[in-house]
């Protein structure tokens, strides 16, 4: 087991079912814990403000407010915040505003299970850097 800390994630997704399986995919990852959920952006902002976590999943269509709008005001109180997209929609306008607003990556999923866009799960690790700040191990970088 490594010393190394953990990478710290909060799930955003109005959909019950999704929270659930991404918290199923992380807690099977040794370096990583989930932290919190959140089903609304209202909700996202909240949770960050208490737990700050390394990496923020974020849905963008939610109730109450949207994700766009979650990540332009977690980013606004917190810029070195690593959110990352999710959407099941290739080329989705949402997605540019999202990246716009601050997001720094975008995971395009299929609607199978055990993929994320062309790749089975596991197959290869996403990584979540500021713009030019790279980890040597592959791990969300800590300031």
């Amino acid at each position: 087991m490594s010393d190394s800390p953990l990478i710290r994630i909060l799930t955003v997704d109005d959909h019950a079912i999704l929270r659930k399986g991404i918290a199923g995919l992380v807690s099977a990852e040794p370096d990583m814990e989930l932290i919190g959920e959140a089903s609304t952006g209202m909700e996202a902002i909240q949770q960050f403000r208490q737990y700050r976590p390394d990496v923020t999943l974020m849905d963008l269509l939610m109730p109450d407010m949207g994700g766009i709008e979650a990540i332009i005001a977690i980013r606004n109180e917190f810029p070195e915040a690593r959110i990352i997209v999710l959407t099941t929609y290739a080329g989705d306008v949402q997605v540019v505003r999202a990246l716009k607003a601050g997001a720094r990556l975008h995971l395009e999923g299929q609607g199978q299970s055990g993929t994320v866009g062309d790749h089975p799960i596991g197959a290869r690790r996403v990584q979540a850097h500021p713009a030019g700040d790279r980890g040597r191990d592959g791990r969300a970088c800590r300031r």
